[in-house]
């Protein structure tokens, strides 16, 4: 680690820096590790309990968790959530599966309008009649030439953010007149609060073994975090916080980048110490493989950094 300062002029006990600079920083917790090729904070100020900078610049972000159990994470069980982005995440989602249950090979395309998946738009693709996939009180599925199949079993009575599929007709020869929807905030706000939705059906995995897919999504703005921990994205009107979605196979690596991820400021506590910061900017590439997460940064820049109390 090396560390730069460039003016050293002292008033009142704080330490006044035009520029302070460290390169190569490492940290490592468990299966957790995270690195910055350099850090750069502009105009800073320090002293004995807090350090606040007009601008922090990190150059060369890594972060990784290895052994990675989604359902091992320690959530706060009463945390009032924000998940605003969610509310107006809107885009599609595609993927082929090659060789489906229910099909040879099969196209589906899942729209996102406003946080809300509409199961009745949408397409299940393939030779012959199309499928149609719902959501019913038994779980996700997919109506094919060849009968229901279902992706994901529910074992819970009340699913957050979800809406049943409807039939009509007689009650002999019902057929379903709405194929269901559900909604993203919701129903990620009750996971992280620890409700157990259901499992995987048994074809479940093998069809992600032979899914490729591909998609855009456009997160909405607003605050994303819970309680005294969050962030607040901001810039949808320009086009910011888009995120582009590949995998070759999405039960191996499933890929989402935002090169133009952009919040208005953030606040949460780091190692025992309240960190607050103005904008952000930054170019973000998260890996999310089979046990393990890896988020990389090129630069991420921040204004208004402070960390701990603010210095007289």
């Amino acid at each position: 680690m090396a560390c730069m300062p460039t003016a050293l002029p002292i008033n009142l006990g704080a330490l006044r820096l035009g520029r302070l600079a460290f390169e190569r920083l490492a940290w490592h917790s468990g299966s957790a590790e995270a690195s910055i090729d350099k850090l750069e904070l502009i105009d800073a100020i320090g002293s004995m309990s807090s350090l606040r900078a007009a601008r922090a610049h990190l150059h060369g972000v890594q972060v990784s968790l290895q052994n990675f159990d989604a359902a091992r994470v320690p959530l706060p069980k009463q945390a009032t959530w924000q998940l605003a982005p969610l509310e107006g995440l809107a885009g599609r989602i595609e993927a082929f599966i090659t060789d489906a249950h229910w099909a040879l090979d099969a196209d589906v395309t899942l729209p996102i309008v406003d946080g809300r998946i509409d199961f009745n738009r949408v397409t299940v693709e393939h030779i012959g009649p199309d499928s149609s996939m719902g959501l019913s009180p038994m779980g996700l599925y997919v109506d094919a030439p060849n009968g229901r199949i279902y992706l994901y079993l529910l074992s819970a009575t009340h699913v957050p953010g979800a809406r049943f599929e409807r039939r009509g007709g007689s009650r002999l020869r019902a057929r379903v007149a709405d194929r269901g929807a559900l909604e993203l905030g919701p129903l990620v706000e009750g996971l992280l609060s620890g409700i157990t939705l259901g499992s995987p059906a048994h074809s479940a995995q093998a069809q992600l073994n032979r899914t490729r897919l591909s998609g855009t999504l456009q997160l909405g703005d607003g605050a994303l975090g819970a309680d005294r921990d969050e962030i607040t994205l901001a810039g949808r009107a320009l086009g910011r916080n888009r995120m582009t979605l590949t995998a070759a196979v999405v039960g191996r690596e499933v890929t989402a980048q935002l090169p133009e991820f952009s919040a208005s400021g953030a606040r949460f506590e780091a190692l025992g110490k309240p960190v607050s910061c103005g904008a952000i900017t930054a170019a973000l590439r998260i890996t999310l493989a089979r046990q393990s997460v890896r988020l990389v940064a090129d630069d991420i820049s921040v204004a208004d950094l402070l960390i701990g109390d603010p210095p007289p």
